[in-house]
């Protein structure tokens, strides 16, 4: 699969953890994967697995934009330990309210 983008858009009771999906055939890394969470139920926990473990896959491709994630970016943050991840493998995402994640 090249591309994932806005995959799941609007899923509105999409929650799983996608952290074993390998992405390495992403052809556009700014875009391949963009909106892929945007509107979903993911909850905190399974996107912080998910990102977490497309940064320790090395097939993953560098610099992933992610695009805007079901996180408020107030009261409902990544973990540290993500973010830091994601920085390390210049993965970018937002929270609802626009700010960044990192």
């Amino acid at each position: 699969v090249a591309s994932m983008k806005q995959m799941f858009v609007g899923a509105d009771s999409f929650n799983q953890d996608l952290s074993s999906w390998d992405l390495g055939s992403i052809s556009s890394p700014s875009n391949g994967v963009y909106q892929i969470f945007h509107a979903t139920a993911m909850s905190k926990a399974n996107l912080d697995t998910t990102l977490q473990g497309w940064c320790a896959n090395a097939n993953t491709p560098s610099n992933l934009n992610v695009g805007p994630i079901p996180l408020n970016g107030t009261t409902e943050l990544l973990d540290p330990s993500t973010t830091s991840a994601m920085d390390a493998k210049g993965m970018t995402a937002t929270y609802e309210n626009g700010n960044s994640v990192y």
